[in-house]
């Protein structure tokens, strides 16, 4: 018998029925584990097992032959050897068993024998040729086993049926181990899909992070932009009024310190000669600032300062809001007219 797994089970059908006994081999030694209550038909595919059918419908008896032929001439000289299935092992008590097919095709339907998966046929008593006494059910399988493995000298007609059990065997397993492969390689295809997935969708999210912030970067840099073409306009200005904004925006930046963030500057346009000699004036001497500060207590002071300048006539307040990590402000100021 192959030996997949270390693991043995005797299946026994005897008057009573059929009991199953599992016994292990460790270190050349054949250990007795229990009986199987109740015997799980489905699990039998996964352990080496043995049959042995010694019930009513199976006569044994001691033979002094040492051949098969004068065997059957001792103990069954009426029957024909083609009407049976014999089993003949040799030893210091060599025993001769037969069962008639008909039986033996009457106890493969009632015992399902197809469905317990086992890899070898022992009929009655015949496994035990090493006494003359008789043994418990227990005792008998696991003599059949040392035959077995110590591949004691035996010979039956039962080939055929054995070839069948074993393809059923075979295909079970087969069937089993590549159901259950291809479960697991289905789930780990599911874990790293899963796994990249996830990868993904967070690379996807930090990719429109980051282009939401590029969006947001692109919108301040067009109004910086705009800021600096008019300051450029201011710092090159010759207009007095346009000098004395250019101190005072100076002025204000210093006041903001390193607590508030100035964003955006708005003042109405400059009073200084352009093309084809048109000039466009003041309107009047209004600066809008936008930014954010730290606390509103640094906002508080920041506007004290402002409006404690000697450049300033009047501080407003056109917006503060809160409801962000900073305090975002919006200040409308206006200058002393200094013309």
């Amino acid at each position: 018998m192959i030996s997949i797994s270390k693991f043995y089970v005797v299946i026994y059908i005897h008057a009573g029925g059929l009991s199953a006994y599992k016994f292990s081999l460790k270190k050349n030694e054949l250990l007795f584990i229990g009986e199987l209550q109740p015997i799980k038909k489905d699990s039998l595919f996964l352990t080496n097992n043995l049959l042995i059918i010694n019930n009513t419908s199976v006569i044994t008896k001691s033979v002094d032959s040492k051949t098969l032929e004068y065997a059957f001439e001792e103990a069954f000289p009426a029957f024909k050897k083609s009407d049976l299935y014999y089993d003949y092992q040799i030893g210091d008590n060599s025993k001769l068993s037969i069962i008639t097919k008909e039986a033996f095709s009457k106890l493969t339907t009632q015992f399902d024998l197809k469905n317990l998966f086992t890899s070898k046929i022992r009929l009655g008593t015949s496994v035990n040729s090493f006494t003359d006494m008789d043994c418990n059910p227990i005792g008998l399988c696991e003599y059949a086993l040392v035959s077995e493995l110590k591949k004691i000298n035996q010979e039956n007609n039962l080939d055929k049926e054995t070839a069948s059990l074993k393809k059923i065997r075979f295909n079970k397993r087969f069937f089993e181990f590549t159901k259950w492969g291809a479960i697991a390689f289905f789930l780990i295809g599911l874990v790293f899909n899963f796994h990249f997935h996830e990868k993904y969708r967070n690379e996807l999210n930090e990719a429109n992070t980051l282009a939401k912030s590029y969006k947001g970067i692109d919108e301040k840099l067009e109004k910086l932009t705009i800021a600096v073409n008019s300051n450029n306009q201011l710092v090159n200005s010759n207009n007095r009024d346009d000098i004395n904004r250019l101190r005072f925006l100076n002025e204000i930046i210093l006041m903001a310190g390193s607590d508030i963030s100035l964003s955006q500057f708005v003042y109405q346009p400059l009073r200084t000669k352009l093309n084809q000699d048109k000039e466009i004036r003041l309107l009047d001497n209004q600066v809008k600032i936008s930014g954010n500060a730290s606390s509103k207590a640094q906002l508080d002071t920041y506007m004290t300062d402002i409006k404690d300048s000697d450049s300033i006539n009047q501080l407003k307040i056109l917006n503060i809001n809160q409801e962000t990590k900073f305090i975002e402000f919006e200040l409308l100021i206006e200058l002393n007219d200094v013309r």
